[in-house]
């Protein structure tokens, strides 16, 4: 094949060389491969008309050609050695590989006079397995910014230092966790160049997510590998969820968000012992037993997997509610599903210095999400800064649990009674979370870090949020006197509008990172109160106080679909935004 998929393409296999066959140039496999069942045979020639097969085959002779002139250096002839990726590096100039080996002014490392041996071609980056480290290494950099944002919440040091590792290593991070954190860098870089290779590694995360759910059959350490590849596998489905939530393909974000319970569920994370006496904590499956985990190994490997169960809660809770669909995870003793696992804590605080570690004296949970939604659970200022995971998840069984409620009362499943009184407990537990967390207007909040910022803007908007749909609730008088769903919905606008900073910086270039996709729900339920409001009011009778109000709710709806568009980001690059700004305005004209 030629590499340009545009032109005239022929396939050359192992099985047919020197056959011509049609191509269409899809990558990574053409469809003739795929339908004649040799995908792995299936070869893109480069610009001189070789496969990758021919190129390696000249690397290797090269190569052999070295070790005979080390081995022989009384008979071998001097080799030249050309830099294969100078001119792919010269196109791209965070694209070159590392090398070790000085070289002249014309970029070439010199090992003796010319010799005849042909010169391998370059293979482009995305090609390799697997980036050459300086380009892997510019990606993970530019991504590690934005992971809590996608639900990446393994330990960003570890993850760096272990990736390092060689490719065999079994402390190093599965290949489809790899390929994930990589597709979400190209996602996020301003670098066309890299951009378009987006779909190639998503094929590449799927694929190899195949091969992350091994047997632990073999010693202790075997065990300790596979599981660690299984909390991995979870992790990568929480990202390939958010991944399609922020393109705002919400099919296809919702299977991998139900893949990431299942998963979970299957490996017992819903039930982390932390207790003294379980050495670093257990996971008991009380349900299947299908993927048990082995003992973590130490306290860090605890948190990690802690803070994995908790972002599944958070994304099947948070996207359920938005999309109208019932949880994947329930909460339920009799379904051996019930939350045990304690409350997460910031990674930090899991990882242990002088072979101590803070997390190793937390309580093990109880009816964890049970007893919050209770009632049962106090709230101190402390806990509001020091653990923005647990926050989140706090605040989006909230959200899912007012959503639910709202459901029931619209179709009348429950007696009124029995809502009104869910309803009044729900709004006091959620009134009074809201006032425990750090103020948006604190003058020190504007100084802490962009995740801390972020987690702030995504607890008070979902708080917010989890009210508007209380008030929607039929009877819903006796959650607020004080408080409307509209002055909710503007709360939530200058959150919203906080969050993506203001136009004048925008238009300035100013980087923004990127936003929780959770928010730009939360805009578009602030917007629908304000749009309720403003069709209600001009249906009504039209006086000078009216139409005053009436423009001023206008301006809030121009304001926050504004604001929506603004979290797109550059080039449209998380759709979702703009999808729920193009929502907005059709619901106002229809």
């Amino acid at each position: 094949m030629t590499d340009d998929p545009s032109s005239s393409s022929t396939r050359e296999t192992a099985l047919q060389r020197g056959k011509a066959c049609k191509c269409d140039g899809g990558r990574p496999v053409c469809t003739q491969c795929v339908f004649d069942d040799c995908a792995s045979d299936c070869e893109y020639t480069d610009k001189q008309g070789r496969t990758r097969t021919q190129i390696l085959e000249e690397n290797i002779a090269l190569l052999q050609a070295r070790v005979q002139e080390l081995e022989n250096p009384e008979h071998a002839q001097p080799v030249l050695l050309r830099d294969p990726y100078e001119a792919f590096r010269a196109s791209n100039p965070i694209s070159g590989v590392i090398s070790d080996t000085s070289v002249n002014q014309a970029g070439i490392p010199v090992l003796g006079s010319t010799t005849s041996i042909p010169t391998p071609a370059a293979i482009p980056w995305w090609e390799l397995e697997e980036p050459p480290a300086q380009i892997r290494d510019t990606l993970v950099t530019d991504f590690l910014p934005h992971a809590s944002s996608v639900g990446f919440v393994l330990s960003p040091s570890h993850f760096r230092a272990t990736l390092g590792l060689p490719t065999l290593n079994s402390e190093r991070p599965h290949p489809a966790l790899v390929n994930a954190v990589l597709l979400w860098a190209l996602r996020l870089s301003s670098n066309q160049d890299h951009t378009q290779h987006e779909q190639l590694y998503l094929q590449r995360t799927i694929l190899a997510l195949q091969d992350a759910f091994g047997g632990g059959r073999g010693n202790l350490v075997d065990k300790q590998t596979v599981s660690r590849r299984r909390v991995h596998a979870v992790q990568v489905e929480i990202l390939l969820a958010q991944y399609f939530f922020v393109l705002g393909r919400f099919l296809e974000g919702r299977y991998h968000a139900n893949a990431a319970v299942s998963l979970a569920v299957s490996c017992g994370l819903h039930y982390i012992d932390t207790s003294p006496s379980t050495a670093f904590g257990t996971t008991l499956n009380i349900s299947l037993g299908l993927l048990k985990l082995a003992p973590a190994r130490d306290s860090l490997e605890l948190g990690e997997r802690v803070r994995v169960f908790w972002t599944v809660y958070i994304v099947d809770r948070c996207w359920s509610a938005a999309l109208g669909a019932p949880c994947a995870f329930t909460d339920e003793a009799a379904l051996g599903t019930q939350i045990d696992t304690p409350w997460p804590r910031d990674v930090e605080e899991y990882t242990p210095i002088g072979g101590v570690s803070q997390a190793s004296v937390i309580e093990p949970g109880n009816k964890t999400v049970q007893r919050f939604l209770s009632g049962g659970t106090t709230y101190n200022h402390a806990d509001s800064v020091d653990s923005g995971i647990s926050l989140r998840a706090k605040v989006s069984a909230l959200y899912e649990r007012a959503a639910r409620l709202l459901a029931v009362s619209s179709s009348q499943a429950q007696s009124q009674a029995v809502i009104q009184v869910e309803l009044q407990t729900l709004a006091r537990t959620t009134t009074q979370f809201a006032h425990s967390l750090v103020p948006l207007d604190e003058p020190e909040t504007s100084t802490r870090s962009a995740e801390t910022r972020e987690t702030l803007f995504v607890v008070h908007g979902l708080s917010h949020a989890t009210m508007i749909q209380l008030h929607s609730v039929r009877g819903s008088a006796a959650v607020s006197t004080t408080e409307s769903g509209l002055d909710h919905a503007g709360e939530v606008l200058q959150i919203l509008e906080a969050a993506v900073g203001s136009k004048d910086r925008a238009a300035a270039g100013s980087n923004r990172m990127l936003l929780d996709p959770i928010l730009s729900i939360v805009g578009m339920s602030a917007a629908q109160v304000f749009v309720q409001e403003y069709l209600r009011m001009r249906r009504g009778p039209q006086t000078y106080a009216s139409y005053s109000r009436q423009e001023k709710i206008r301006e809030s709806i121009d304001r926050i679909t504004e604001a929506l568009r603004r979290g797109a980001g550059p080039e449209n690059k998380f759709p979702i935004f703009t999808q729920q700004a193009a929502k907005i305005e059709e619901i106002l004209h229809s």
